[in-house]
């Protein structure tokens, strides 16, 4: 369930990058699609099973997500300018996504 939320949050924050940060906002000129998510979630299943599990970890999702994302972002004209790469945008959105989650995380366990 985690893997899911995690890797749904990261997908969710190449779409919305101004939800998270302003800066990653300028970077970002077009998100991935849906079929990014399931890129990623086919991909992590693989991974997994080629490391002899039949379940995906957050380790799992960390080893393959700059491969499955990295082409599927557009950055923009000012990111190239200043020579930030997709990797670094993913690493940054994980980060953003990571902090995000464990709000959430946080939240629900004041409000039980």
């Amino acid at each position: 369930m985690y893997c899911i939320k995690s890797q749904t949050a990261v997908i969710f924050a190449t779409r919305y990058p101004e939800k998270y940060d302003s800066q990653l906002a300028s970077w970002i000129s077009i998100g991935a699609s849906p079929r990014g998510s399931i890129s990623l979630d086919k991909a992590s299943r693989v991974y997994a099973w080629m490391q002899g599990r039949n379940y995906v970890t957050p380790d799992d999702v960390q080893a393959i997500i700059k491969d499955v994302l990295r082409h599927r972002i557009a950055l923009s004209y000012e990111a190239e300018a200043d020579r930030i790469s997709s990797d670094r945008v993913i690493e940054e959105m994980i980060k953003f996504s990571r902090s995000q989650s464990q709000l959430e995380t946080s939240d629900r366990h004041q409000n039980s």
